[in-house]
C-alpha cells in the first residue's frame, strides 16, 4: 500500500517560488519587454527549476531493494501521473481550439511549445523515470538488494533513453518535440539523484554540510550571473553557448532551490508554499491574461521606470484573474479534473 506523505512546505515554497517567476517572465516577453539580462535570468532558471523539484519529489522516497518491486504499484503510479499531466494537457487543447481540434492535435505533437508542452515533457521523463527505476529495482533485488548494481543499471537505462531521444530529433521525426525532452530530461534527473541518493548521505553531517553549501551558493550565483551577462540565454548558436546555457540553468536552480529551501521561513515561506500547491492550475491559466492591458501597443522602452510599472501592473492583474478562475473551478469537480487533472472529490 502507498503511503502518503505529509507535504514539504519548503518544498512547496520552491514550487511557489518557480511559478511565481514564470508568470513574471510571461509579462515581460507576452508584452514585448524581454531585456538580455534580467529576462535571461528567469528563463535560465524557470522551467529547469521545476523539472529538479519534479525529479526531487519522485526520487523522495527510500529504497526497499530488499523488497520484490511492485509492478501494479509502478503502474498505478504511471496512470496517476498520466491523469495529471494529459488530462489537462488534451483538455486545453480541445478548450482552446473548438472549431479545428484535430488539426490542431495533429500540430502540436509535433510541435508541443504550440501548447501546454510542460505537460506532455513532463509526463515523457516522469514515464522515462519509473519504468527505468522498476528496472533497475527489479535487478537489484535479484542481486541482493546491491544500490551500486541499482545505480549502475538505471543510468545505463537512463542514458539509452537519452540517446534515443537525440536520435530521434536528429532522425528528423519531430513526435512529441524530443529535442524538449533531450534538453530537460537532465534536470530532472539531477532532482531525482539529489533527492534519492545525496540527501540521506549527507543527513548525518547537518553543519559541515550547510557550510560547504552556503559557500557553493555563493559561488553558484557568481557563476550564474557571469554566465546570463557573456551568454545568450535563449538561443543556442553553437555547442559553446548551448553548454553554458546548460551549466547556467544548473546553477541558477540550484540557488534558488536551495535558497527558498533553506531561507525563506515565517510567513514568506507560508505564502509561497501556498501559492506551489497550485502550480499547475496556475500554469494552464496565468499566461491567459498577461496581454490585457495592452502593454505592447503602448511603446514602452524596455528596462524604463515607466516598463517596470506596466509590468508590475500585467502581474497584479493575471494574478488576481488566475486566482479567481482557478477558485471558480475547483467549485466544480468534473472542470477541476478536466482543467487541472485533479480527482480527489470533495463533497
Amino acid at each position: 500500500m502507498e503511503v502518503i506523505k505529509k507535504r514539504d512546505d519548503s518544498l512547496d515554497a520552491v514550487k511557489g517560488f518557480a511559478i511565481l517567476i514564470v508568470m513574471l517572465g510571461h509579462c515581460i516577453v507576452l508584452n514585448g519587454l524581454s531585456d538580455p539580462y534580467f529576462y535571461d535570468m528567469i528563463v535560465a532558471i524557470q522551467m529547469p527549476l521545476f523539472m529538479i523539484v519534479s525529479g526531487y519529489l519522485m526520487g523522495n522516497t527510500p529504497l526497499e531493494l530488499n523488497k520484490k518491486p511492485d509492478l501494479v504499484l509502478c503502474i498505478k503510479r504511471i496512470g496517476k501521473r498520466s491523469i495529471s499531466y494529459l488530462v489537462p494537457f488534451f483538455a486545453w487543447l480541445i478548450l482552446t481550439h473548438l472549431t479545428n481540434p484535430l488539426e490542431e492535435l495533429k500540430l502540436q505533437l509535433f510541435a508541443l511549445d504550440r501548447g501546454l508542452w510542460f505537460l506532455m515533457i513532463l509526463w515523457i521523463v516522469t514515464l522515462v523515470m519509473s519504468v527505468a527505476s522498476y528496472f533497475a529495482d527489479y535487478i537489484a533485488y535479484y542481486c541482493k538488494g546491491n544500490q551500486i548494481i541499482r545505480f549502475v543499471v538505471l543510468i545505463l537505462i537512463l542514458g539509452i533513453c537519452y540517446l534515443l531521444f537525440i536520435l530521434q530529433a536528429r532522425s528528423g521525426n519531430q513526435l512529441l518535440s524530443p529535442s524538449l525532452t533531450v534538453k530537460y530530461l537532465p534536470y530532472y534527473v539531477v532532482g531525482y539523484m539529489w533527492s534519492l541518493y545525496l540527501v540521506p548521505l549527507l543527513a548525518g553531517h547537518t553543519k559541515k554540510i550547510y557550510g560547504i553549501a552556503n559557500l557553493f551558493g555563493i559561488l553558484a550565483a557568481c557563476g550564474f550571473v557571469f554566465l546570463v551577462v557573456f551568454f545568450d540565454m535563449i538561443v543556442a548558436i553553437d555547442v559553446k553557448t548551448l553548454l553554458a546555457q546548460m551549466i547556467a540553468s544548473f546553477l541558477g536552480s540550484f540557488v534558488c532551490f536551495y535558497g527558498v529551501y533553506q531561507f525563506a521561513k515565517g510567513k514568506l515561506q507560508k505564502v509561497l508554499a501556498f501559492i506551489g500547491q497550485f502550480t499547475l492550475e496556475i500554469y494552464v491559466l496565468h499566461f491567459r491574461f498577461a496581454r490585457l492591458l495592452g502593454i505592447g501597443q503602448k511603446e514602452v522602452a524596455v528596462g524604463s521606470p515607466e516598463a517596470i510599472g506596466w509590468i508590475l501592473m500585467a502581474f497584479i492583474v493575471m494574478s488576481v484573474l488566475t486566482a479567481i478562475c482557478i477558485w471558480v473551478i475547483k467549485k466544480i469537480w468534473f472542470l477541476d479534473f478536466l482543467l487541472f487533472g485533479k480527482y480527489n472529490y470533495r463533497k
